[in-house]
């Protein structure tokens, strides 16, 4: 089920879930990494970028069915990792291997 890019968007999905199946889905996701933010100059400024920006957020919210389900805090592991780009991407970088840092509820 994947998102939207960009502030204030609010996806809607529409899916089918068998009686008694339990899921896991990311309500939000933030990542980062040095192509995108130069700035980072290592793996601690990235992962501290993605815990920041994902703890700034305020309204964490995920709806099934009109009724508001539980947000818990997953982080990623290992907190840094690799992330290869294609080449047909919104940030128009070209496809290579890059470190990566991700945090989500």
């Amino acid at each position: 089920m994947a998102g939207t890019v960009g502030e204030n968007k609010v996806p809607i999905k529409i899916c089918v879930i068998p009686v008694a199946k339990e899921i896991l889905f990311r309500v939000m996701n933030y990542k980062i990494n040095r192509l995108e933010d130069p700035k980072l100059k290592n793996e601690d400024a990235m992962v501290k970028n993605v815990v920041e920006n994902i703890d700034d957020i305020i309204k964490k919210e995920a709806i099934i069915d009109g009724t508001n389900i539980p947000n818990y805090h997953v982080q990623f592991s290992p907190k840094v990792f690799s992330l290869h780009t294609c080449n047909d991407n919104w940030l128009h970088i070209s496809s290579r291997l890059v470190q990566a840092a991700a945090d989500g509820y």
